[in-house]
Order: C-alpha cells, then structure tokens, then sequence
C-alpha cells in the first residue's frame, strides 16, 4: 500500500484571514478549496453563537445551557372549566347530601387523567382512604390551608353566580377512591371520582364542609386543577379569575366615592349582598354634610340596633311589617309586650280617630264604630256630660230599667186606723229613697185586699197608707175608719233602679 501525505495549500494563522461572513447554505454551489471550507464552516459557528466574530467568547456556553431548567422541565397547575363538547356540563348535588360523585358515563369526570401524585401530570386530585360515597376533607397540601392543590370552583349551573353558604363561598374537593390508578383514566369502577363541597371556616383559618342545607338539591359546573408542562400551556391557560377596579385616573386611589363617581348603579343579582360589622362599627347613611345620620346599623356586643333617623316621617308604600318575638317602643307606646297587646309605658292609651274608631272580633265581624253620627258623641248622650264610656253605661243602666220585687202579708191581728202596723210591706224597705207618696214620685206600691192604696204621709185624712214607725221594716198605716182586720192581706210591689 502506498503512502500519501496530503497538506492543505493555505494555512490561516491566529484566526487572520478567516472569512466568518459567508453563507453555509452557499458551500456546495461550487468547486471550492480547503479554504473555502474553513470560512465556511466559521461562518457557521458564528451563527450558531451569535456572535460578530466565530472566535467570540459565547454567551452561554453548552454546559450552561445544560444546567438550565427549561418549560419543558416545569410543571404548573392551571385551572380548567369542566366541559364536554364546548358546553358546561350540569352535575346536581343529590338531597341530602354535600358531595356528589362523578359519574363518567354522564361525562361528570374530569377529561385530563387521575393526578394523585405530585408530579404526574392530569387532574389533581387528593386519594381517599376508602371507597367514594361520603363527605370527605381529603386534600393535597397547597400553599395554605385554603388553597390546597385538588381545590375546584363551583358556581350555580343555572345562574352562573358563586355558590355562598354563611356569606362565604362554597368550593369543592377533587377526590379519587382509594387504589385509583396515577395518570390513569377516571371511570365508574376502580378509578371513581367525587367533589366534597367545602367552604372557609369562621376565621377563614382553614376548611370545613359546607352545610347540607347550602348545597344539596343544586346544579353545578366546576373546574378542577390540573398539572401540565409549561410547554404544552394553551394562551388561555394563563388566564385566571380577574376582578374589575374602576379608577378614575391614573394615581388616583380607590374608593367607594371614586366608583361612584364611575357608575351610580350597582346591580344585584343573584347574590345576597353581605355587610359585616364587627362589634361596635356602624354602617351610617346621612346627609350630604355628614352631620345627620339618617339610618345607623351597628353592631354591639350587648345587642345589634338599627335607628332610622327622619324628621320627615318614615313612608312605607306597600306591603307589611313583619316582627319577631320582640316588642316595639315608639313615644311611650309599646307595641308586642305581650301577644296581641297594646299598652302605654306610663299615662293613658289615647285611640284618636279622624272619624269611627271601629272593632271588629270573632264574633262581632261586621266593624262596629263606637259612636255615630246619629247618636252623637258618648260624653254628649242623655244625663251628660259624661266622664267616661263607663259613666255613660252607668247612666243608661240607671234610668233605662227597673228591677220589680213583690212582697206579701198577711195581717194576724186587727189595727185601728192610724195604727203601726209591723212589716205591713211585707218586709220590703219603703225608707227613703223609696216613697208611697203619691206626691211624689212613688217606687212603691200598696194593695189591700187587691186594691191599690192612695199613699201619702202619716195622719193624712186623704190617703189612705202611708209609712209606719220603721218604714226600713216595711212598716205602714192604713187610715180606714174601720181599721184593718185579721186575715187582711198586704201585697208591696216596688221598683228598684
């Protein structure tokens, strides 16, 4: 075999002389020397590096690189809106129950696969200690306690509003039953998944699980969490949930006055708006100066007051008002102290009706007024002025009707006339105020033998009975010239008022 030495025609000493310009994609268009190619392939490199000159130190060097952590190295956790077919799909949490379990069949389940590792990429989701089927606050530690990875958002399916229980929100937690296969797809046998609904506790300190009551019977959407490559994030992925400011203007600081000033109208909903105060705060509307508070809320420990201040009155349109327990105080009058009560903390309870004062019961149900314009006012009825209702109702009771009390005697001796004769009356009182006077205005009278007496005073000559020694005993005398005899019988009708 014959030896060869080949050498190249130039040498290039200390980088002189080399062209780093040229371009690669130009080498094989023609016949070119060793040269060509050294310039050739300097041109390259300085390419490659980014660099003026081919021997420029590089920016980054490979091994630089090489340590680097690219997208494809990280993995984040991005928010995805559970759909199928570009649609919400509607989950209803069954009654009686605040977690509900997934169903794939009814495309419930996540789309991206079970995550219940910390690096599988998939839908993360925190592994049960057992089978799905109750409420569990199973979770994969997050930043906080509030914020752990498997945290879904819930909202109404059939308004689209946040979902509150207790004026905070209601959140839920992806869970897959225990043994389900990481990365595997979710399914209705062995790789089952649930939402346990959830929401903050009172200090906002943690978790806990929402009430029955705020959630069952509902219709859901969610969207759950799921760790993916950077490199493979959608555009839209980055976006997450954003709240509006409306700022006047660029340095100008927020406030209530300021948002105001950008819109007057505030639209509720279908979320109860919630003011909280603690102890001791207020939440005033007042006038435009500030001094007068036209409606004060505040909250005290010893008991929560609102105070409506309105020097105008207070004006409700429609509707009623509707009260606890509690009773109502207003100017002395008190209204509720007692079931079905009225009553005055001191002095008279005055009803002042522009016209009737009318009352109506169980049994009197057509409104009977208390007075009319035909008999007049009470105080001005017959034997007025009177005092009271009551001095009226006495008045009538006086002289509206009589009780009658008859009384019998039969004499057991004879009496000459002008003779005393005891309980001639029959026992009844014929002292004053009562009388037999027929000269007067007689309550009292007497019949001898059945035939009605003439009465008058003692010893007239004209009458023919009139009152004995003790008129209170019922005692008389007859003025008969025979006297009265044994067997004579007295009979005393007398009308008492």
């Amino acid at each position: 075999m014959t030896l060869h030495r080949i050498r190249q025609d130039k040498i290039h000493t200390l980088g002189a002389g080399i062209d780093d310009t040229l371009s690669p994609a130009s080498h094989d268009a023609s016949a070119v020397d060793l040269q060509d190619t050294i310039d050739y392939m300097c041109s390259q490199f300085a390419d490659i590096l980014g660099e003026t000159n081919w021997h420029d130190a590089p920016d980054l060097t490979i091994a630089a690189m090489a340590a680097k952590k690219w997208l494809d190295d990280v993995k984040a956790l991005r928010r995805i809106q559970h759909h199928s077919a570009g649609a919400f799909v509607d989950i209803t949490v069954p009654g009686g129950q605040n977690y509900v379990v997934l169903s794939q069949a009814s495309s419930h389940t996540p789309s991206r696969p079970i995550a219940n590792v910390g690096t599988t990429s998939g839908a993360v989701a925190a592994e049960l200690a057992g089978d799905v089927g109750s409420h569990a606050l199973t979770e994969i530690a997050g930043q906080n306690n509030l914020n752990p990875q498997n945290l879904c958002t819930v909202w109404d399916g059939s308004t689209g509003d946040p979902i509150e229980s207790s004026g905070r929100q209601v959140y839920a937690l992806l869970q897959c039953e225990d043994g389900a296969t990481d990365g595997g797809a979710w399914d209705d046998t062995n790789n089952q998944g649930q939402l346990s609904f959830v929401r903050p506790n009172s200090t906002y300190s943690d978790l806990e699980a929402c009430p029955i009551a705020d959630i069952a019977g509902k219709t859901i959407n969610y969207a759950y969490r799921d760790r993916e490559s950077l490199s493979l994030w959608d555009e839209q992925d980055w976006l997450q949930d954003t709240v509006l400011v409306d700022v006047a203007a660029a340095g100008v600081s927020v406030t209530m006055d300021t948002a105001y000033d950008g819109g007057s109208q505030v639209a509720v909903d279908n979320t109860d708006v919630d003011f909280r105060l603690t102890d001791t705060k207020h939440f005033y509307i007042s006038d435009s100066t500030g001094a007068a508070k036209i409606l004060d809320v505040h909250a005290e420990a010893a008991g929560d007051e609102l105070e409506i201040t309105a020097p105008g009155g207070i004006t409700i349109n429609s509707g009623d008002i509707a009260g606890g327990t509690n009773k109502a105080t207003w100017n002395g009058v008190e209204v509720g102290g007692a079931a079905g009560q009225v009553a005055t903390l001191s002095g008279d309870l005055v009803l002042d009706g522009a016209d009737d004062i009318t009352f109506t019961t169980v049994r009197e149900t057509t409104p009977l007024p208390l007075d009319d314009s035909s008999a007049g006012a009470i105080s001005a009825l017959t034997g007025g002025p009177h005092a009271s209702v009551a001095a009226a109702i006495a008045y009538a009771m006086t002289v509206g009707g009589v009780d009658i009390t008859v009384g019998f005697a039969v004499l057991g001796s004879n009496y000459a006339t002008g003779a005393n004769v005891p309980g001639g009356a029959g026992g009844l009182d014929i002292s004053s105020p009562h009388s037999i006077d027929w000269n007067g205005t007689p309550d009292t009278f007497l019949f001898l033998n059945g035939v009605l007496q003439l009465g008058g005073t003692d010893g007239g000559t004209t009458h023919a009975v009139a009152e004995g020694d003790t008129p209170a005993s019922g005692d008389v005398k007859f003025y008969y010239p025979r006297g009265v005899k044994s067997g004579d019988v007295v009979m005393a009708i007398q009308l008492t008022q």
